[in-house]
């Protein structure tokens, strides 16, 4: 039961990792796009939603740790809500990330492998930022569910 402390540590700081990396290959994305404005648009509401991801997520480490907190932002299912919420919007814009690949790395452009190492990253990333909060919500959904889910996430160790 300890090990869930340093498991969710982990987590979080896995994704605002991985949210970091993002930020720079959307924004490299954007950058390296040819111009073609919906792929410019794109990179930039991959970035925008990188940076809300980082920023909330960072919130949510800073109340992981505070068995004496009584904030709605320590609670269990705010966290596990809203991993499972982050989880949803990555998978969408993984979605969209990978069905441009096709576009963007067609051997009929003019060899734009930048561009097209940046898509693939970025998806890549998006997947991750997906697949992660999934599966670090569904382990807090069903710890949490035994022990109440308005109680203080700290108490989960």
């Amino acid at each position: 039961m300890r090990n869930y402390g340093r498991y969710g540590n982990f987590s979080y700081t896995a994704l605002i990792f991985c949210s970091v990396a993002q930020i720079v290959m959307s924004i490299l994305y954007a950058l390296h796009s040819d111009g073609d404005a919906s792929q410019v648009i794109l990179g930039w509401v991959t970035m925008g939603w990188s940076l809300i991801t980082l920023a909330w997520v960072t919130i949510l480490l800073v109340f992981f740790n505070r068995p004496r907190s009584t904030s709605f932002l320590s609670q269990v299912m705010l966290h596990y809500m809203s991993l499972f919420f982050l989880s949803g919007t990555w998978a969408a814009l993984a979605v969209l990330l990978y069905t441009n690949i096709g576009h963007t790395c067609s051997a009929r452009r003019n060899n734009d492998t930048l561009g097209c190492g940046f898509l693939v990253t970025a998806s890549v990333l998006a997947t991750i930022l997906c697949a992660q909060p999934l599966s670090f919500g569904s382990r807090t959904f069903v710890r949490g569910r035994r022990l109440g889910i308005s109680n203080n996430i700290a108490l989960l160790r």
